[in-house]
């Protein structure tokens, strides 16, 4: 969904509902989730919302316009995904298969200029009833100046928001994470949301690891596809915890081709690993 080629082949019908459909017949997926959606035509909505009713599958939907304030492709990513609703015959069903919508990506590193159009967008959809959120990191400093709790900014971020997507990605935390003990620092993670009474549902909505180096990766020792492996039979393996707390978790990218060394299948569209998820 990065793709800003509004008319190549990834944004169409077709690949979205045969990714789909492999989704459904080889992992179980119910859902998919949307990130750094750069098409900001209608288009690309219309073609996920079609694709999902289709397939029987929910959409968790990114509006993205770069990071930072950028308010002309804010405005064009909130009209694409407007147009959708108010689509006359797409309109009729698109509540049913947009799950929820997420503003931006980490928009904590936009400080608090986000509210007011996140509060205007959030009342835009409110009449059809779809839940807004931002997906982010939540042991940000921002939200909490270091403290076990949210401060006063966190507290009004959380409130703003329907529901609370949350990035969790311990390879970015050096200190506490490598693929065969970062669990704890997951676990402390959901702790603090609990804690400082998010919203329900808790979703995270990104977390990841390279299985090999570029993009993202910056740690050799840990960049490889053991890592990976090891990393995704954790959260494979721990189906009770997440069904206990009530917390859904997302692979983040379907593809090498759209994340580097991230994704479930590589670059040829081959399974990287014996990826067996079961529903809790």
């Amino acid at each position: 969904m990065e793709d800003e080629n509004c008319n190549s082949g990834s944004n169409s019908y077709d690949t979205i509902s045969k990714d789909m459909q492999r989704m459904k017949r080889d992992y179980g997926a119910t859902f998919i989730r949307t990130y750094l959606t750069s098409c900001r035509q209608p288009s690309v909505w219309k073609n996920l919302v079609r694709a999902g009713r289709d397939n029987n599958m929910g959409v968790i939907g990114m509006i993205w316009w770069d990071f930072g304030p950028n308010d002309a492709k804010m405005k064009a990513s909130e009209n694409a995904i407007a147009a959708v609703f108010d689509d006359p015959q797409l309109g009729r069903f698109a509540p049913y298969v947009i799950h929820s919508i997420e503003f931006n990506d980490e928009v904590g590193e936009e400080g608090q200029w986000f509210a007011g159009p996140f509060k205007s967008f959030k009342a835009r959809m409110a009449k059809y009833g779809v839940p807004i959120a931002f997906s982010d990191d939540w042991d940000r400093p921002e939200w909490h100046s270091n403290t076990p709790n949210l401060n006063s900014w966190g507290r009004q971020a959380s409130d703003m928001q329907d529901q609370t997507h949350v990035h969790v990605i311990p390879y970015f935390h050096n200190n506490v994470a490598n693929p065969n003990t970062f669990f704890p620092y997951l676990k402390k993670q959901i702790e603090f949301l609990q804690r400082n009474n998010m919203k329900r549902p808790h979703i995270i909505s990104q977390t990841e690891w390279p299985s090999a180096k570029g993009n993202h990766a910056y740690r050799p020792q840990w960049d490889n596809i053991q890592s990976f492996t090891t990393y995704w039979n954790t959260f494979t393996s721990n189906c009770q915890y997440f069904k206990n707390n009530k917390v859904g978790w997302f692979f983040h990218a379907w593809s090498d081709s759209g994340e580097g060394g991230l994704g479930l299948l590589d670059w040829n569209n081959k399974p990287k690993i014996n990826f067996k998820p079961t529903r809790c």
